[in-house]
């Protein structure tokens, strides 16, 4: 919910006077997909050309509500097709396509409504810029970036339909890696200079998929999220899966696409490196561009969230890296 019962209740009230129900059996009766504010999760590391895109046409729909609200599956033949997702199919084109749609939806608008000033968002890396334009202005920035974002779109929706297929192949070991975010060490009681000075502590996480699934989480002081740290993680991981991997013919691994940690030439050096020296195929697979969530990062949390109750809880003091994997552990 975006207000709070005391604020629906009265709108529901306004709406339908003639309806007898006290606020009680409003409260009660709400659905259970229906989150009250409080509940809400913060949502965080949200793709920027998704998180963008939409805002545009969240903001377009504000003007021209007939707008359709899949724009993109209505401007192409299939979006599982890779002619149409960039823009070479010979059936549909994206720019034109798009041009008909936002032409119909204008004749539509009295010219009120096309003058009319909406409010959008955009992102700049860290930083959310917030604009107005009318119909025609947000309409013309749309069509800049529907082209790229309907090749990101289709990028990401393969990369997803390849993870869960390689997962499904027989004599095949999926890897799943990433950084979590780094854990502070912290302390339930802790004085008021303390606030500024934690220290921290780097968690690689991995999930290997199999025969049967098994998870990692290896923590560190050496804070660098670098090609270095990588290539000693994965060597770490697969000497804890030395036994577990002999019985598979191939190694593929899925990781974001992070060009610092994993998307770079000294990483994919070392995977031909590392195929001579076991024998078998490492396949290194990225993923589209702000996409790469998936079970590894439920291991991070799960990982901080036992370590941060047991200190919480007064159990435990957790002052360093030997604390902290005792803890975990």
């Amino acid at each position: 919910m975006l207000m709070t019962i005391n604020e629906a209740y009265s709108l529901f009230k306004e709406e339908f006077p003639e309806v007898s129900v006290k606020k009680s059996s409003f409260r009660y009766q709400r659905p259970p997909h229906v989150k009250l504010l409080s509940e809400l999760p913060h949502n965080v590391c949200v793709c920027i050309y998704h998180a963008n895109f939409m805002n545009l046409v969240d903001a377009l729909k504000a003007t021209a509500p007939n707008v359709p609200d899949n724009l993109l599956a209505s401007i192409v033949c299939d979006t599982a097709s890779a002619p149409c997702m960039t823009n070479s199919c010979s059936s549909c084109s994206i720019l034109p396509r798009f041009d008909t749609i936002i032409a119909e939806c204008e004749n539509d608008l009295c010219e009120e409504e096309k003058d009319k000033q909406v409010r959008y968002e955009q992102w700049t890396n860290s930083f959310k810029h917030v604009a107005y334009g009318k119909f025609d202005d947000i309409a013309a920035l749309i069509k800049e970036k529907i082209v790229a974002f309907a090749l990101h779109t289709f990028v990401k929706r393969q990369q997803s339909v390849c993870f869960r297929s390689e997962r499904e192949r027989q004599n095949v070991l999926v890897l799943q890696m990433d950084f979590s975010e780094n854990y502070c060490l912290k302390f339930q009681d802790e004085i008021q200079a303390m606030h500024w000075v934690n220290d921290q502590l780097t968690i690689f996480t991995c999930v290997a998929w199999g025969t049967t699934v098994q998870s990692f989480a290896i923590a560190s002081d050496d804070l660098q999220h670098d090609k270095g740290a990588v290539l000693i993680f994965f060597d770490r991981i697969l000497s804890e899966t030395a036994a577990f991997s002999e019985i598979y013919d191939e190694i593929v691994v899925f990781t974001d696409g992070a060009v610092s940690q994993f998307k770079n030439k000294y990483v994919m050096t070392a995977m031909h490196q590392l195929s001579r020296k076991i024998n078998k195929c490492v396949r290194w697979e990225v993923f589209a561009a702000s996409h790469g969530k998936g079970a590894v990062d439920g291991i991070g949390g799960e990982v901080k969230r036992i370590v941060w109750d047991s200190v919480r809880s007064r159990k435990t003091s957790v002052t360093s890296l030997d604390e902290f994997v005792a803890c975990a552990s």
